[in-house]
């Protein structure tokens, strides 16, 4: 096999509505696909249940790179809610930003919960990147990053 890229992440939510809002209106995703699918086969299969509804919005960045797949379950029941980033499986998603401090100051105007301002990622003495954690409505851990230096110069 040989991996080509990373089409799209899907991440459960509890409201998709306000997720929406969060991926879309906050994070500055565009939102290309929206619909409610009733138990198709396909589904069944793929996801491994005896019956599938779910809401899926597909939403992609504005250079149209990576899309993002935001799911909410009605059959089978959505349950539990996101693990710290030091738990075993998916950790974050990681979203590159522009300006991460004017990012960091709209969260704090709108309250929306980080675990700290914008951080330095320094390498050999010299910042590669700032970065910062953002929670969605659902708790999962989010990390803004901005490069400071292309990614070959980084390493």
């Amino acid at each position: 096999m040989s991996a080509t890229g990373i089409h799209h992440t899907k991440i459960s939510v509890s409201d998709m509505d306000r997720s929406l809002h969060f991926y879309r209106d906050v994070l500055g995703f565009e939102l290309i696909y929206d619909a409610f699918r009733d138990d198709p086969p396909a589904y069944r299969a793929i996801m491994g249940f005896d019956k599938v509804q779910v809401r899926i919005a597909m939403l992609r960045d504005k250079d149209q790179r990576s899309m993002i797949g935001l799911l909410q379950f009605t059959e089978p029941a959505p349950t539990g809610s996101p693990a710290g980033v030091n738990h075993v499986g998916f950790a974050t998603l990681a979203v590159e930003v522009d300006d991460i401090q004017a990012d960091y100051e709209r969260f704090q105007r709108e309250r929306i919960r980080t675990l700290s301002p914008p951080v330095d990622i320094e390498r050999d003495g010299r910042c590669v990147a700032r970065a910062l954690y953002v929670f969605d409505p659902d708790g999962l851990q989010i990390e803004l990053y901005q490069p400071m230096v292309a990614i070959e110069d980084a390493s």
